[in-house]
């Protein structure tokens, strides 16, 4: 099951390769290297298809780091002892009660970070009391060196009254960012429910990773978010 928990950081790898199994002590430069070469190439052809503002920008930012940077950060994609703590950090249930990003820094790992961002309404003592539609949105990315690697997006719709949760309406969950051109997602068991004190959308995320060297390894998770009648919010990630 480890190896399965392990295998969600691959999410992050940003290209498939026979390195893609060594760690940065058996990884050489030359391996590096060619990985570097390879993944620039794959961006570049993203950006000149696409065209898409924020992948343009992560080019850019790529290209802004120094070549020692560079080749840590192909080497951290790598790395199975980075992939473990990563996919720790990844799935810590982190819950606010209005709209904020927490950023917490990989203990040990310079330059990568695990973010939460949380978007609620505003709400005003006036509104309070009175019958509200709401949406909560929860986000969880991986940035190395300040380039966003991974996000996922979860959002719920629903209404309260200012002392119940009243009703929940659509749910949506989503990849809002992947700089890895290997990774398969499927989703599957979309459901909202709700209680007097929450409303909540969750959902089942499988995904494939196809290493060269090993074949193609796979994992999943239940991803949720919530929110209540105190426009408070949160969401989770829990590995199966």
């Amino acid at each position: 099951m480890k190896k399965l928990l392990i295998s969600l950081f691959s999410i992050t790898v940003l290209i498939g390769g026979a390195a893609g199994v060594a760690n940065a002590e058996t990884t050489g430069k030359s391996d590096l290297d060619e990985l570097k070469n390879e993944y620039e190439l794959w961006l570049k052809e993203e950006v000149s298809y696409s065209q898409d503002a924020e992948l343009i920008e992560s080019l850019e930012e790529y290209e802004g780091l120094s070549e020692e940077e560079q080749l840590k950060y192909i080497d951290y994609m790598y790395n199975p002892e980075v992939q473990e703590a990563v996919m720790d950090a990844f799935t810590d249930v982190v819950e606010v009660d209005n709209s904020k990003t927490l950023t917490d820094t990989l203990d040990g790992y310079e330059g990568i970070e695990i973010s939460t961002e949380l978007v609620t309404p505003f709400v005003s003592k006036d509104d309070i009391s009175i019958m509200a539609s709401r949406t909560s949105t929860y986000k969880r990315y991986v940035t190395i060196f300040g380039i966003k690697i991974f996000q996922s997006t979860s959002v719920v719709d629903y209404t309260h009254d200012g002392k119940k949760v009243t009703g929940v309406g659509a749910g949506d969950h989503y990849v809002s960012r992947n700089l890895n051109p290997t990774l398969n997602i499927s989703w599957s068991g979309k459901r909202q429910t709700y209680t007097s004190t929450r409303a909540q959308s969750r959902v089942n995320m499988q995904w494939n990773f196809i290493h060269k060297g090993l074949g193609i390894t796979y994992g999943g998770g239940e991803l949720g978010v919530w929110g209540n009648h105190k426009n408070q919010a949160g969401g989770w990630f829990n590995a199966h």
